[in-house]
């Protein structure tokens, strides 16, 4: 469902950068920090594959709303680089 999302907003739009975003205390992926720092890589890797061309980047929002990079693909960052935590 939200590759076909994506995919609207780059026809509709000509979106040429998407984020993915995790947070802390989620209720809907009650995973680690560490495991959801994996999950934005994978699916950044991901949506990198779906869409070539497409600058991807990933957030992290901490327990006090405070937000970080964690991951760039694209313009935006080197191919696969994650930012250190």
């Amino acid at each position: 469902m939200g590759c076909r999302r994506v995919a609207m907003s780059i026809d509709a739009h000509g979106s040429g950068l998407t984020a993915v975003v995790a947070h802390a205390g989620c209720a809907g992926n009650p995973a680690d920090h560490e495991e959801q720092w994996r999950q934005l890589a994978e699916s950044a890797d991901y949506l990198a594959e779906s869409f070539p061309g497409l600058s991807i980047l990933g957030l992290w929002v901490d327990e006090r709303w405070s937000v970080s990079p964690s991951y760039g693909l694209g313009p935006v960052g080197e191919a696969g680089a994650a930012v250190d935590k």
